[in-house]
């Protein structure tokens, strides 16, 4: 349990930290967001979405929602996008659809 606490803290505090990523140059890169729906039924399957796309390569910030089954990811596009996203939350065993506003 105090393992679980330690990882949910940690994300937190990298998902406030980590809001805008700069490259080399000092330019700041590009970050755009995609919402997705997710069969998230609690709260232990929200962090285990957040906690596993903070993970991959081009998420900046991951914000799982189990009420509303919706997952706000900011990512960098010439990293990953959405269906690419999506695609992660189903490897968990979720089902993930991207929502197109």
């Amino acid at each position: 349990m105090k393992t679980k606490i330690v990882v949910l803290i940690s994300v937190i505090l990298m998902t406030a930290f980590v809001q805008q990523s700069y490259s080399q140059d000092g330019k700041k890169k590009k970050t755009e967001t995609t919402r997705i729906s997710a069969s998230m039924h609690c709260q232990a399957c929200a962090d285990n979405i957040t906690t596993n796309l903070m993970l991959e390569r081009g998420i900046k910030s991951v914000n799982a929602d189990p009420v509303s089954k919706i997952v706000e990811v900011v990512y960098l596009p010439q990293k990953t996008n959405p269906e690419k996203i999506a695609e992660n939350i189903r490897q968990l065993g979720y089902s993930a659809s991207v929502i197109v506003e």
